[in-house]
């Protein structure tokens, strides 16, 4: 996540000097880079949601919860991620 975080940062100053500068060529070097960047956070979304798989697995395995209740609260954690993504 720091990794991303700093290329965000690099990315914006990089954005904000292609505007200033008028420079469209570094504009689509950024506009490009964006994706490396929406890569890196699909991965830090899709690692989280297995994490939460896993917490669920374990909370119904000690009869915290019913298997239900847990595909409901990771249903509920997607659909999250997925409206996330969508804005």
């Amino acid at each position: 996540m720091a990794e991303m975080g700093g290329l965000a940062e690099r990315q914006i100053a990089e954005a904000i000097e292609a505007l200033t500068t008028r420079d469209n060529e570094r504009a689509w070097r950024v506009i490009n880079a964006d994706a490396t960047i929406d890569d890196m956070q699909r991965a830090i979304e899709e690692r989280a949601v297995e994490s939460n798989r896993r917490l669920l697995q374990r909370r119904v395995e000690k009869q915290q919860m019913t298997q239900a209740e847990a595909e409901a609260a990771l249903a509920r954690v997607q659909t999250t991620t997925s409206l996330d993504e969508a804005a």
